[in-house]
């Protein structure tokens, strides 16, 4: 059996943070009370006030993420977990752990927390073999209300490969959307090191003059509108397309649970198949900004687009709902998986924002 120390437990939230956050802003604080023998997890929506964070949707999905990770990390420090899940009236309060002494486990996936990343770049081509599959399907199990669909078959990934890409495209013509991602992007080395949060430039998959000449100009709102004059955000989108169709495969996770309780599960499922992935050797990349803007459409949320804009979202989430055969689940996490062409640059994270609670 395990004796509890601060160390570990520190240990164990390390691991946790290690999780994914859109545009990395790691939206997440613990509090740590009984003798380091219960934590609570706390969402921090002062962190990620962008557009796609709808009803805190997307940080619901993150603090997923987190749960998992604490999970995994803690049966390897020898400690199972009675986990409650927003387990007060306090909205930003999204779990409760509270552990207990088991024997260690060894987890295939443990090692996969420190090393899973973001590769945004072109993957090689390559297939499925079964029992990858089966593997990335299997990784879900557990985990009630969400299911994996996972579309291998080049038609059928290429078709929808055009409707992810609408995610990339629309950062380009909302100015709130855009205005956010350029907030979160880091230029150099100092600011990583300052900030230990956001996208390096580094990670964005981007070719050297796309670097250093051509996506500095982006910055400013005024040129993208010049530019998008001259089908700007189409070319990107067009980008997008391409690495949707290098990918082995296209993936969404889907919920039949409500609100937030859904996105948290969804949040843990998907970590699971990223981690998966990484444990194979795999590239993955989040396809997510989309399934955001398809919640604002059902609930006439969609300010600052017009009807053309809404109208080629509204088409994406048809043509996803019938190509993910989703019927009346909730869309709430996509992602393209392949393999490598290029390794990754792996984010920054901040050490865990800790409060001891006496």
């Amino acid at each position: 059996m395990s004796s509890l120390t601060k160390d570990i437990l520190d240990n164990i939230l390390t691991a946790a943070v290690c999780a994914p956050s859109g545009d990395n802003v790691q939206p997440a604080r613990f509090e740590v009370s009984a003798g380091l023998r219960q934590i609570d997890l706390f969402n921090m929506p002062e962190r990620d006030p962008s557009y796609f964070n709808y009803l805190q949707l997307a940080s619901y999905v993150a603090h997923g993420a987190i749960i998992e990770n604490f999970l995994i990390a803690a049966r390897v420090y020898g400690f199972d977990v009675n986990l409650k899940v927003f387990p007060s009236d306090d909205m930003t309060h999204t779990a409760r752990f509270e552990l207990m002494d088991v024997e260690p486990e060894v987890s295939p996936w443990y090692e996969a927390i420190f090393k899973r990343c973001t590769n945004r770049r072109m993957y090689r081509r390559g297939s499925f073999d079964s029992e990858q599959k089966q593997a990335m399907l299997r990784a879900v199990e557990g985990i009630k209300g969400v299911t994996l669909s996972l579309i291998d078959n080049p038609e059928q990934k290429n078709a929808l490969a055009r409707q992810l890409a609408v995610n990339d495209r629309m950062v380009f013509e909302h100015k709130e959307i855009h205005s956010f991602l350029f907030k979160q992007i880091r230029w150099n080395k100092k600011q990583i090191e300052d900030t230990k949060d956001g996208m390096p430039i580094g990670t964005l998959g981007l070719n050297p003059i796309e670097e250093k000449v051509f996506f500095p100009l982006l910055r400013f709102w005024a040129a993208v509108k010049i530019f998008n004059l001259f089908g700007l955000s189409r070319i990107i989108g067009f980008k997008g397309f391409l690495g949707c169709r290098s990918a082995m495969a296209v993936g969404m996770i889907s919920t039949t649970l409500p609100g937030k309780e859904g996105f948290l599960a969804s949040g843990r499922a998907f970590q699971r198949v990223w981690l998966e992935a990484t444990r194979q050797g795999m590239a993955f990349q989040p396809v997510t900004g989309i399934t955001f803007l398809m919640q604002r459409l059902q609930d006439d949320e969609l300010e600052g687009f017009n009807a053309k804009q809404k109208g080629v979202i509204m088409r994406a989430e048809a043509s996803m709902r019938d190509a993910f055969d989703a019927g009346d689940r909730v869309m709430s996490v996509g992602f393209r998986v392949g393999y490598q062409r290029d390794q990754a640059i792996k984010t920054e994270r901040r050490l865990p924002v800790i409060t001891e609670k006496k």
